[in-house]
């Protein structure tokens, strides 16, 4: 810091005197004089050490934290009702010396942290936006004398009233970023306290995901859920049987047709699947972790007993960690019984307003929700587990995402992800039973010759180019002509006289196939989009990009320039 204050003085010589040391030189400067220049957060970042000796006296910090806490007069003005907090704010989370003072002062730290307890009249949306930025600096900078201050003044507790405001997620972030790092390093004393659990953190995020809060609440529950999911050493809870039981409970409901819901109750579906998707992917790092040995899913143990049947222990570690091969066990197990209901969702969704432009009518859209549970299936399928595999396959899983595939022909983003899937099922050993619902249940090689002979009659129309998925196609073709140089099953069907002679009437594919034997790029395939490589008809028409994007997001965010489809079109 010393040399830091050296070269902020060494380019003080080359300026004029600013306006905040002329005011500190006069004989009556006020906090409120300082508090109205302009320059004065400039000068506090550059640390001025006349103007911070001047804010660390007694009278000045408790005037600052005044002016964050305290309500403003009714009558006040508007330097006093926004641009003093604001800047009180500011200051109090730039300067770390400021904070060992206020953390030193036991009345003044009562003080801030109890500014929530404040009630709705005064703790809005702009002072929460001030407090949480002064508890974020400080969680930061000193989070052992925070966390216990944090406790102390009951403010887990209170977030959850006010989690609809960003500012308060922020906050609520921070509390999870600190103790779980406090957790990994091992210095989680006696004397200061894991929120997380002793707030009931988790129980009260998921009870949240309820459509009697409102659309704000569900997503920040969600992303602190999935912070809670992603996090080293304080991940415990929210792996215990219970509480898995409770999110899956939450976001799917008990026996309820979510087709006529309302917009809560599906942005509850939809930011609580955001939730088990990021208990998979944690599954998937865990896998990728085990160097010596992949991790296997032990469901033929977990599968036999219930969840209240696994104890605790087995969950929460010594360190209020994780014991996460059995934790994930425990979770995907429940996952797994209720994927029945999952999977009906991709057939009966939530119900989305028709997207109408000058393109195409899109009814009903495919959502978000259904994107998805795609993603999920997907996720499942990586996992290389006969159990997953066997489930996915009793309820049509793959064919009804090929389904959706064919249905949304547009939709670039579902086609990357439908291909990832085939492509991880017809070059797996253990795949078996998803490789005969593709070719047999789902009859996709007759689909792939019908859209090719459907894209053949729409190219032909004027003013239209290739469907959006035929690139995909012809690389998911590719692929299988290559597993069934391996696979007896794939080869048997890929032998029928209809396939060969499609592959007749269509040689760029076996070219392909040639070209990929050798090494080589197929010639088709140069761009990619997603990880993924894409044929360049995919982009040639503006009416297909602009269907694709329209696709790609709810119909809410749906947003078709129609000047920009014309003037493409023109070209």
């Amino acid at each position: 810091s010393s040399s830091c204050n050296s070269w902020n003085m060494f380019w003080r010589g080359f300026a004029s005197t600013s306006t905040v040391d002329l005011l500190l030189d006069s004989e009556n400067c006020t906090l409120e004089e300082l508090l109205k220049d302009q320059d004065l957060i400039q000068e506090c970042k550059q640390r001025n050490q006349k103007l911070l000796n001047f804010l660390s006296n007694p009278t000045e910090l408790e005037a600052l934290v005044g002016y964050v806490v305290d309500p403003a007069p009714e009558d006040a003005d508007e330097l006093r009702r926004i641009v003093f907090p604001c800047k009180a704010s500011e200051i109090l989370s730039l300067n770390s010396a400021l904070q060992v003072l206020l953390l030193n002062d036991e009345s003044l730290t009562s003080k801030l942290m109890n500014m929530i307890a404040q009630g709705d009249d005064k703790f809005n949306e702009f002072t929460a936006s001030n407090y949480s930025k002064i508890l974020c600096s400080i969680l930061n900078f000193r989070p052992d004398k925070a966390i216990i201050a944090v406790h102390s003044a009951g403010i887990a507790q209170h977030i959850f009233e006010y989690l609809h405001l960003s500012s308060i997620l922020d906050l609520l972030l921070a509390i999870i970023h600190e103790s779980d790092a406090m957790l990994s390093r091992g210095n989680l004393e006696d004397d200061i306290p894991n929120l997380i659990t002793e707030a009931n953190m988790v129980q009260r995020l998921i009870s949240r995901l309820s459509p009697e809060y409102p659309v704000e609440v569900h997503e920040n529950s969600s992303l602190a859920l999935v912070t809670l999911v992603c996090a080293e050493a304080c991940s415990g809870d929210i792996f215990l049987p219970e509480n898995v039981d409770f999110l899956l409970s939450k976001t799917l409901g008990e026996n309820e047709s979510l087709a006529d819901c309302d917009e809560k109750r599906a942005s509850v579906l939809k930011c609580g699947l955001q939730v088990v998707l990021e208990f998979v992917r944690q599954g998937h790092k865990l896998n990728e972790g085990q160097d010596d040995e992949p991790f296997n899913f032990e469901f033929d143990d977990v599968f036999c007993r219930t969840p209240s049947s696994i104890p605790k222990k087995q969950v929460r570690g010594d360190t209020g960690g994780v014991q996460k091969s059995q934790a994930f066990n425990v979770a995907l197990k429940q996952i797994m019984l209720r994927i029945r209901d999952v999977i009906l969702i991709l057939k009966n969704p939530p119900r989305l307003q028709k997207i109408v432009n000058s393109v195409t009518t899109i009814d009903p859209p495919l959502g978000s929700v259904r994107f998805k549970i795609v993603e999920l299936i997907h996720l499942l399928v990586l996992l290389d587990n006969i159990d997953v595999y066997s489930a996915l396959a009793e309820h049509e899983a793959i064919p009804i995402c090929l389904q959706l595939f064919f249905q949304y022909e547009w939709h670039n983003m579902l086609h990357n992800l439908v291909q990832k899937i085939l492509e991880f099922v017809v070059h797996s050993e253990e795949c078996l039973i998803l490789q005969r619902t593709i070719f047999e249940e789902a009859d996709f090689l007759n689909r792939v010759v019908k859209a090719y002979a459907l894209n053949e009659s729409y190219s032909k129309q004027p003013k239209t180019s290739r469907k959006g998925y035929m690139g995909h196609l012809r690389v998911i073709c590719n692929m299988i002509m290559q597993a069934s140089s391996s696979n007896r099953m794939i080869e048997s069907h890929v032998s029928e006289p209809f396939w060969k002679k499609f592959l007749e009437e269509n040689p760029e594919i076996l070219v392909d196939f040639k070209d990929s034997k050798q090494g080589l790029a197929p010639n088709s395939i140069e761009r990619e989009v997603d990880g993924q490589e894409l044929e360049d008809g995919d982009f040639e028409s503006g009416v297909a990009s602009a269907a694709s994007l329209t696709e790609a997001f709810d119909n809410e965010d749906s947003v078709v320039i129609e000047d920009q489809i014309e003037e493409q079109r023109s070209d």
